[in-house]
């Protein structure tokens, strides 16, 4: 086989498995991503259920300055009930009290039900903090996977870039400049085994005599179709 031909196809392998490295680190930011849109919804949810339980602090304060303010009135009404002097003043202040007695039960109920609301979001507050810790450790393990893989791969490509530069510098001019045009423009393959009168790279028939002559020529020929550096094993 042409010596030029064999150092192709040898440039060939090596930037295949370039590509297929390098399309791997492509990958690990969106895993990464991935990871972090999960962390990030719990951590929303977090932040709803603590905005919720705020309020609900904020409301039962209210309701309790409420509740203290009915109970001073009513206090105050019964204080009053001795002053009172006719039947018919005393029918109407026996109402008012009633009326003062309602309105404290009704906020008692008020700020039973927020406590009860209190109660339910700490709890669900404690479980999705959990969930954040444990999202958040998760989230850690495979960004610390993703960078021990990435540079475990950023290693084997450095070490291929330095074998491809020994096997291109052995290279005429002419003909790596040819082989980086076929590279760039055929998506990473320019050098392609034929088989079976076929090449590899288009999976077109190539004529018979072309096909023959790769193995009975030193000339690197190419593919008619997609114009590819053909060989045969």
């Amino acid at each position: 086989m042409n010596e030029q031909l064999s150092l192709l196809i040898a440039l060939q392998e090596i930037d295949t498995e370039i590509l297929l490295k390098t399309s791997i680190l492509d990958k690990f930011p969106a895993r990464l991503n991935e990871s972090t849109d999960e962390i990030r919804g719990v951590q929303r949810k977090e932040a709803e259920v603590k905005a919720r339980l705020d309020r609900l602090i904020r409301q039962k304060k209210d309701k309790d300055s409420e509740l203290e303010e009915r109970l001073e009135r009513i206090a105050k009404l019964k204080d009053r009930t001795k002053d009172i002097k006719t039947n018919v003043e005393y029918q109407a202040h026996l109402k008012e009290i009633a009326s003062a007695e309602a309105a404290r039960l009704k906020a008692e109920d008020e700020v039973l039900a927020i406590m009860e609301s209190i109660e339910s979001s700490t709890r669900e507050l404690k479980a999705v903090e959990l969930l954040v810790r444990e999202e958040d450790n998760k989230w850690n393990e495979v960004k610390k996977k993703i960078e021990e893989e990435g540079s475990a791969i950023e290693a084997e490509v450095s070490a291929l870039k330095h074998k491809r530069k020994e096997v291109y510098s052995r290279l005429p001019e002419d003909m790596y400049r040819r082989y980086m045009e076929l590279l760039t423009n055929k998506k990473g393959l320019a050098v392609v085994l034929a088989s079976d009168e076929v090449c590899s790279g288009c999976h077109t028939n190539i004529p018979p005599q072309l096909y023959s002559d790769l193995n009975d020529t030193e000339e690197i020929l190419s593919c008619p179709h997609c114009h590819r550096l053909l060989y045969r094993k």
